[in-house]
């Protein structure tokens, strides 16, 4: 705790500013305006896997509207809110030893990182995620699939800012692939450091086996110690809690999804009465057991009181689109977000620190969306049809890379040309993927073996894809509709002499 004194100083020496410049292939770059952070937010504004952020549903309602919050847009929420809570710790002078010591912060940074953090999400967000991360480990890789780790592999693996010789075929150095990021702004991306098998509680890792050394080159070196976030990291990771507390909050009622009007307060005296008072209680009988991990450091009357603080300001009535009604729920937003800037501090050991009331109060602002939104009774056959259409599109792409790689058909080595005319029919990105993977480690794969490769080149794929490219790719595998065949082999094979 903060009363008691400043922890025993971190075994790892602090961080040097220029490491955290560090980290570019190209080491000649043009005098410029703009720092070489701010340049990390220009590469990243314009990359692909930042724009398809905008097809990528934030939360499904499972009430089949249109919902106008997506990734991006909560990305891009994420990002101000980092920025801002770096000029908060900058301004107060008790956080200059601890950001010091931490080898400093930069908002650039952390909007950079921001913007990035949800990169590596797939189609139908967590549930897709899930269930990729079952097919990953079903298929032998170990270290699954996580939307974090993911983000990660796009930033150092999978993206590419300088394109190599377009002439060049065979295999290519390990650092030719990646966004070209400084130090500081891929170390802010990862709020796990560490992979799958050294996971904690919360069940996330930050990489998989294929960007071990990676991530040893790139990111160790600015951690404060093994597996602790840096700084940056934990400040984006705060923003990325506050945004989803508050924004999806005020955008589902807006969208009239969730009825914030239900648990409106009012004050009486001391005390604070809910209006709706079997609406609370089965709110806080629901999402008690999901805010127990925050009991050792908060009373659970010490919570409820400061939530049912701000729920005195929850609007009375369903959202109507008054101007007044736009202002009211905007004018609370700001309040929390501002709240919960100002209860962070750095520590003097370079650590973030926020106080445990605050964070369980966002916490517990979280759980209006799953109670409302995502554990709503309305989305169970929802999730259950992405989960299914997850499976298919996997099972057929899997399949259809498997043949296209093959390097022996019925017994007879197939030549390079009849290799290369097999594997140019798959989708330029997936074949991409998967030849990258195969060629690591100067050809003896990423992993050890094949199949491996495929799995993950697959799951890379549609990892990649928007909700729209999904659709449309489960629309041409849907069975019975012709196109492609359920044999994919005989489909080839058949059309190999055209």
């Amino acid at each position: 705790m903060i009363e008691n004194g400043a922890p025993d100083p971190p075994s790892k020496p602090e961080p040097r500013r220029d490491d955290r410049l560090s980290g570019r292939r190209k080491k000649e770059i043009d005098p410029d305006i703009r720092s070489e952070f701010e340049r990390d937010v220009d590469r990243i504004s314009y990359n692909y896997y930042f724009r398809r952020l905008a097809e990528i549903t934030q939360v499904s309602s499972g009430h089949g509207r249109l919902l106008r919050h997506n990734r991006m847009t909560h990305s891009l929420k994420v990002a101000q809110v980092g920025r801002r809570l770096v000029q908060y710790l900058e301004h107060d002078p008790k956080n200059r030893a601890g950001i010091e010591r931490a080898g400093g912060i930069d908002r650039n940074v952390v909007y950079a990182a921001g913007l990035l953090h949800d990169a590596g999400h797939p189609p139908f967000g967590h549930i897709g995620e899930q269930q990729l991360n079952r097919l990953a480990v079903e298929k032998g890789l170990e270290d699954g699939y996580e939307g974090n780790a993911q983000t990660l592999r796009i930033v150092l693996s999978l993206t590419t800012h300088h394109s190599s010789d377009p002439g060049r075929t065979e295999r290519r150095d390990r650092r030719s692939f990646g966004l070209d990021l400084t130090r500081a702004v891929v170390a802010a991306c990862v709020k796990y450091p560490y992979a799958r098998q050294d996971r904690r509680q919360d069940g996330k890792w930050g990489y998989y086996d294929p960007e071990a050394k990676l991530f040893e080159e790139f990111v160790a070196p600015l951690l404060p110690a093994s597996g602790t976030p840096t700084l940056e990291a934990e400040i984006m990771d705060w923003a990325d809690d506050i945004t989803y507390a508050v924004h999806d909050l005020q955008d589902f009622y807006v969208d009239g999804i969730i009825p914030l009007h239900y648990l409106r307060h009012r004050r009486t005296g001391d005390r604070y009465e809910a209006v709706h008072q079997e609406e609370s209680k089965d709110f806080w009988q629901y999402a008690a057991h999901k805010l127990r991990r925050f009991r050792d450091d908060v009373s659970t009357s010490e919570m409820r009181r400061t939530f049912e603080e701000y729920a005195c300001r929850f609007p009375e009535g369903p959202y109507r689109g008054t101007r007044a009604e736009t202002a009211e729920i905007e004018a609370l937003a700001s309040q929390v977000i501002t709240d919960a800037s100002k209860e962070a501090m750095v520590t003097p050991d370079g650590r973030l620190y926020v106080t445990p009331t605050m964070r369980a109060v966002i916490a517990a602002m979280k759980q209006v969306t799953w109670y409302y939104v995502i554990d709503h009774p309305d989305l169970v056959a929802s999730q259950l049809g992405q989960r299914s259409q997850v499976n298919l599109v996997f099972g057929k792409l899997y399949k259809r890379v498997e043949y296209c790689f093959r390097q022996r058909d019925n017994n007879r080595i197939l030549s390079p040309d009849e290799q290369w005319t097999r594997r140019r029919r798959l989708p330029a990105p997936l074949r991409e993927y998967t030849e990258q993977l195969l060629e690591a480690n100067y050809g003896n794969g990423a992993y050890p073996k094949r199949s491996h490769c495929y799995a993950r080149g697959v799951i890379d794929y549609i990892a990649s894809m928007t909700e729209v490219e999904f659709k449309r790719v489960r629309q041409l595998h849907a069975p019975g509709e012709g196109y492609p065949p359920d044999d994919d082999t005989d489909f080839y094979r058949g059309n190999e002499g055209s």
